[in-house]
């Protein structure tokens, strides 16, 4: 027996998750995404989402269950920089009529500029 027993349960079941998602047709049908939660023992979205991370990425391993935590290669806001991100956070989107995140980024990304800081490039934040 494996010791990483948790490792191994999470392979086994994504590799379970691939057989079924492979057997499904490019074009789905009513009967095929029915078949598919039955097997799955999942909700429709998380079989639209599990389908949509398999076709895109073609390897079982995409069916990993994802990590917890910040993801590799993003490094932390400085502090002040995150302190303008929580203050925009407040002010914009503890609102009713929330923004778009790119217009979020760009009053973000301006307030940094004009304290002559270097603007943080809007793919590498974390949302959240």
């Amino acid at each position: 027996m494996s010791d990483n027993f948790p490792a191994d349960k999470d392979w086994e079941e994504a590799e379970f998750r691939a057989r079924v998602l492979a057997e499904l047709p490019a074009q789905l049908t009513q009967d095929n995404v029915d078949w598919a939660i039955r097997q799955l023992n999942v909700s429709r979205s998380t079989l639209f989402r599990l389908v949509k991370q398999f076709r895109e990425d073609g390897r079982t391993s995409a069916l990993l269950p994802d990590t917890r935590g910040p993801k590799p290669g993003m490094q932390p806001l400085d502090p002040a920089v995150e302190e303008i991100v929580s203050c925009h956070f407040k002010r914009l989107y503890a609102t009713r009529r929330k923004p778009t995140r790119t217009r979020f980024w760009r009053e973000v990304a301006a307030v940094v500029g004009l304290k002559g800081w270097p603007r943080p490039r809007s793919g590498v934040w974390a949302a959240g």
